[in-house]
């Protein structure tokens, strides 16, 4: 995965490099935000002191959501006396559970209104002119106050860790279309992205804390059609031509863990059984991709995985036997 890259805020559409957002979300409970700011892993990387602000973001789209059915999202967030607009595409196929990658571009704009010669610098111009000309409205707003905190690691990657507090809310205001923000953001700005899970998990030790599959615009979308949540089954991995058994691996895992991440929430929160089923599925998958790269992986890495997972798998097969009775 690639960090976030220098923006370019000319009106060139061929400007270069694409712009790469790294980023790791999390839920957390609100009552441990303050605490996690304080945790003594962080002291050792901080690289600046902590910053404060109220972020407010108006979403625009079409009537008929054209831009989300793209993957795109447009935003234009007010930070204190600051205006930024901001253009996202679609998740990298590279993405993972909880990390996304996906192009983002920003620009400072005058006052509350979008800009839309900036939609000429990406290369999503096409859709975000068709959304104009169709008429660009404001579907929801993002409204929450975030802590952020610079880091740098041992081996020199730098990321933001960011805590949001707040809600995303429908644009007009309507009375219960709302819901609360409470997450983290791990934010990648040059280096590996694997020292952002690292950090997470070391978090974890003391903080509850659980992998967000959702982005913000994600959520706001949903408030006005909330999806049915309905267990995740198995899906082949993607896998391009000419693909190395590295790549093809990373993949298959990658696969593996979407459909284990993806039956989590419903499994603690549902009665249904076929959570538990799509579960042990996926369990069952990793196991036995896990065993096929034993020989081309060290054992000292793959094996602590592996224990995890015959742990979980007994766990899961115990309580399918008790939803059976």
């Amino acid at each position: 995965m690639t960090a976030k890259g220098r923006r370019s805020g000319g009106l060139a559409p061929h400007a270069a490099p694409v712009p790469i957002e790294t980023e790791l979300k999390l839920v957390i409970d609100p009552a441990c935000a303050a605490t996690l700011a304080r945790h003594p892993a962080l002291k050792p990387l901080k690289r600046g002191r902590a910053r404060s602000s109220r972020l407010v973001a108006t979403y625009f789209d079409t009537e008929d959501c054209a831009l989300a059915a793209s993957g795109i999202a447009l935003r234009l967030r007010r930070d204190g006396r600051r205006f930024v607009q901001t253009v996202k595409g679609p998740a990298r196929a590279d993405s993972t559970v909880g990390m996304a990658s996906r192009p983002e571009y920003e620009w400072p704009v005058a006052g509350h209104r979008l800009d839309p010669l900036r939609f000429a610098t990406t290369p999503f111009r096409r859709e975000l002119s068709r959304a104009e000309q169709h008429g660009l409205t404001g579907r929801f707003v993002t409204d929450y106050v975030r802590t952020s905190i610079p880091l740098t690691f041992a081996d020199s990657s730098m990321a933001t860790l960011c805590i949001d507090i707040g809600e995303v809310r429908t644009a007009d205001g309507g009375p219960g279309i709302r819901q609360p923000i409470h997450e983290i953001e791990i934010e990648l700005e040059v280096g590996d992205p694997l020292r952002l899970f690292e950090l997470a998990q070391t978090l974890a030790l003391d903080v509850p804390l659980a992998l967000e599959r959702s982005s913000k615009a994600e959520r706001g979308y949903r408030l006005r059609q909330p999806l049915v949540p309905a267990p995740l089954r198995a899906s082949d991995a993607v896998l391009r031509k000419n693909v190395t058994a590295s790549e093809a691996f990373t993949a298959i895992i990658r696969a593996c863990l979407d459909q284990i991440e993806g039956n989590a929430a419903g499994l603690c929160n549902s009665e249904d059984p076929e959570w538990i089923h799509q579960m042990r599925i996926g369990v069952r998958r990793l196991r036995a991709c896990l065993s096929l790269g034993r020989a081309a992986f060290p054992a000292a890495r793959l094996e602590p995985l592996r224990v995890e997972l015959r742990w979980l798998a007994q766990a899961w097969d115990g309580a399918q036997a008790l939803r059976n009775t």
